[in-house]
């Protein structure tokens, strides 16, 4: 299977997966600094995001991409803001 079929079976499966209690967790998916996948940003997707900050000036995209390629068993946690919204679209 070619890569833009695998991308399609993951973004339909994350589409509505949702986690949370009031279900405003979701997940997406990056290639390198590029979303291939996300349920409520469309319009990011095929866009770079490497110099995309978050409120406080974080460079996420920078930070998760590089967290990605260093994990070990322990993991990192990467903290930033980014719009959260609720299934209704409405944003918390």
């Amino acid at each position: 299977m070619d890569e833009k079929s695998q991308i399609a079976i993951i973004a339909k499966a994350i589409e509505k997966f949702r986690f949370e209690n009031n279900k405003s967790g979701y997940f997406f998916v990056y290639k390198d600094h590029v979303p291939v996948a996300h349920p409520t940003r469309k319009d990011l997707i095929g866009k770079s995001l490497y110099d995309a900050k978050d409120p406080n000036g974080a460079y996420y995209v920078r930070e998760l991409f590089e967290s990605a390629k260093s994990q070990n068993k322990k993991g990192k946690f990467i903290r930033f803001q980014f719009s959260k919204p609720l299934p209704n679209r409405e944003l918390i």
